[in-house]
C-alpha cells in the first residue's frame, strides 16, 4: 500500500492520519529520498527533437521548434514543403553543391519556426511573449518573424550563426540562449513513498472483542 504524500500539505492533521493509517495496515509510510526528474528546458528541448524526425527535407536536415508560454506548448513546426505539396525526393541545392544557408528561393521548403508561426496562426494562437526551443539557430528571416510575432527568448541547440540574426534579436529585446550553456534556475522534485511491513504496534479493543 503507498501513498502519495504532497510536501505542502505535511502537517499535524496528515501525520496524524498517516499513524492512523499504519496502525490499521500494519504497514509503515517511508517518503524516499526525492528524485530529480529532467528540467523544462531538457524537457522542451527533447521535444523540439522529436519533432524534427517529421521533417520533409530531401537533403536530411531535421529541425524541429517548439514554442512555449507559462510550461504550456503554443505550437510546434519542423522544416518542410507546405500543405499539400509533394514531398521531394532529391535536393536540387544539394546535388548542385550550393552552401548550406544559400540558393534558398531553390527550395520549397520552410524553416521549422515559420512552419511553427504559421500552424500558430492557422488556429488563432498568439506567441506573445512565448519562448521558442528549437534544434538549431533562427537564420535572420525566421528571427525577424519570430520579433514579428512578439516571441521574447529563444533557446536553441545547434549554432547557425549570422551576424543579421543577431542584430535582429538584439533590437527586438529577444534573448538567445544557446542550450549546452543553460543552467537551470532550480530543479523540480517529485517523492516517492514505500511501505515498510511492520508488527502492530496497537491492538484496538473493539477489534480483540469483536475477534473473541
Amino acid at each position: 500500500m503507498g501513498i502519495t504524500i504532497l510536501e505542502n500539505s505535511m502537517n499535524q492533521v496528515w501525520f496524524t492520519i498517516i499513524e492512523v493509517v499504519e496502525l490499521m495496515c500494519n504497514e509503515k509510510i517511508v517518503k524516499k529520498t526525492p528524485t530529480e526528474r529532467k528540467s523544462w528546458d531538457d524537457h522542451y528541448m527533447e521535444m523540439a527533437e522529436y519533432v524534427a524526425e517529421m521533417c520533409t527535407c530531401a537533403a536530411g536536415r531535421k529541425v524541429g521548434a517548439v514554442f512555449v508560454r507559462d510550461k504550456r506548448v503554443l505550437t510546434t513546426g519542423f522544416n518542410g514543403v507546405p500543405v499539400g505539396f509533394p514531398h521531394p525526393d532529391v535536393c536540387v541545392r544539394k546535388e548542385q553543391g550550393i552552401p548550406s544557408g544559400q540558393g534558398l528561393d531553390m527550395c520549397g521548403c520552410a524553416h521549422a519556426e515559420a512552419n511553427g508561426i504559421a500552424n500558430a496562426a492557422r488556429v488563432g494562437v498568439s506567441l506573445m511573449d512565448s519562448t521558442l526551443y528549437s534544434t538549431t539557430e533562427p537564420c535572420a528571416l525566421c528571427m525577424g518573424a519570430l520579433a514579428n510575432v512578439g516571441v521574447k527568448e529563444v533557446i536553441y541547440r545547434d549554432e547557425y550563426h549570422h551576424k543579421i540574426s543577431s542584430d535582429i534579436a538584439v533590437f527586438a529585446g529577444i534573448r538567445v540562449i544557446s542550450y549546452e550553456n543553460l543552467v537551470s534556475e532550480s530543479k523540480e522534485k517529485t517523492f516517492e513513498t514505500v511501505t515498510i511491513k511492520t508488527e502492530p504496534a496497537y491492538t484496538f479493543p473493539m477489534i480483540t472483542k469483536l475477534n473473541n
